[in-house]
């Protein structure tokens, strides 16, 4: 599995890794066979128009970083959301790779 390379693009490393997320538990849905995937595959597509509309998904003029340099808040912001994606794409990766036995609940005796 290859890593980000990362450049002094916060932002574009951040969104690189997310996108590199959604793959990856896009491949081990895709390894379950015949389950719908539309909807993961509409929030991907989305993800991928945010990326390009914003420039999250590029680096120097023109990339959000670039259009962000001088609001260090905003940038603060969009970076903790893409870390908090990133770490729910991976949670989910985690628990499709090695899912637990269903939790059934306690009969209750009346």
């Amino acid at each position: 599995m290859s890593e980000v390379v990362s450049t002094a693009s916060p932002l574009a490393d951040s969104f690189q890794r997310c996108s590199r997320s959604f793959k990856e538990l896009y491949l081990v849905l895709f390894a379950y066979g015949p389950i719908s995937l539309s909807k993961f595959n509409d929030e991907y597509g989305r993800f991928g128009v945010w990326g390009g509309d914003s420039g999250a998904d590029r680096t120097g003029r023109g990339s959000l970083d670039d259009v962000l340099r001088n609001d260090p808040k905003v940038t603060s912001i969009i970076a903790e959301v893409l870390e908090n994606l990133d770490e729910d794409l991976n949670i989910c990766r985690t628990k499709a790779h090695n899912p637990s036995p269903p939790q059934y609940a306690p009969k209750v005796l009346t």
